[in-house]
């Protein structure tokens, strides 16, 4: 699946290849830099997609990705439907929202997933990021 990605691909990120590979090419990481975010505006939240509406999702850390315009096109295997979370711009403001949120094939993590790409990187921060939840 092509998923479009976020750039800088500088800056603080974790993955399962080696730093030297990821430089090498284009490849997708997980970080914890978010382009939205302002002292007006929080960083993005993680949405919680499961049951009825969560389809099969892509999971693209390590995927090879290409620059498209200002950011990058990445090609990453999808997952089989299961519970996941997504980062999203505002929660979801009801039930029926959420469902149509979480309708999409996106690039996701399950929480383990999502915890551990957090966990390695917030020591690195003199101001911890807080990882905010949405919630119905």
């Amino acid at each position: 699946m092509l998923c479009d990605c976020e750039l800088p691909p500088e800056g603080l990120n974790v993955g399962n290849s080696t730093c030297h590979s990821r430089a090498e090419k284009l490849t997708s990481t997980f970080s914890l830099w978010d382009l939205t975010a302002t002292a007006e505006k929080p960083a993005k939240r993680a949405l919680l997609c499961e049951g009825e509406p969560a389809r099969a999702w892509a999971f693209c850390l390590d995927s090879p990705c290409t620059r498209k315009g200002d950011g990058a096109q990445c090609t990453c295997p999808l997952a089989e439907p299961s519970p996941y979370y997504v980062f999203v711009e505002e929660c979801p403001a009801s039930e029926e929202e959420r469902a149509t949120m979480c309708s999409k094939t996106v690039s996701a993590a399950m929480l383990t997933q999502l915890l551990s790409g957090y966990s390695q990187l917030w020591p690195f921060y003199a101001n911890i990021p807080r990882l905010e939840y949405c919630s119905l």
